[in-house]
């Protein structure tokens, strides 16, 4: 209301507000994708609903960060790119969590790293 005054105070709380609206974007696209994920390839042994939605906010809100800071865009900006590999990164993180559970992870008493198998 106050902005067209030009008053400092009002700028900021309203360009704060709209970097935590951009950055929902992506965190919502990382909440989509989890969820889609765990309904169309749920299978016995996957983490369960609350670890995959987790994992998809995490990886698509770091993929939409990183994205916008490789192309040199505002930092928080939403853009096509940055929301397309937010829910890339969200699909490929995801994949790999539920193939790491699917085949085990790592076995209890085993050490990762031992050369006899």
């Amino acid at each position: 209301m106050c902005e067209p005054f030009g008053c400092d105070v009002c700028r900021t709380a309203t360009a704060s507000h709209h970097y935590i609206d951009r950055m929902f974007a992506y965190l919502v696209a990382g909440l989509i994708v989890g969820g889609l994920v765990w309904y169309l390839r749920r299978q016995p042994g996957d983490p369960p609903l609350g670890v995959q939605l987790g994992v998809g906010v995490v990886a698509a809100g770091i993929a939409g960060l990183l994205v916008n800071v490789l192309v040199d865009e505002d930092f928080l900006a939403i853009t096509a790119w940055g929301f397309a590999a937010s829910a890339i990164a969200a699909f490929a993180v995801l994949s790999l969590v539920q193939a790491r559970a699917r085949r085990g992870g790592a076995q209890p008493g085993r050490d990762e790293h031992s050369l006899d198998g």
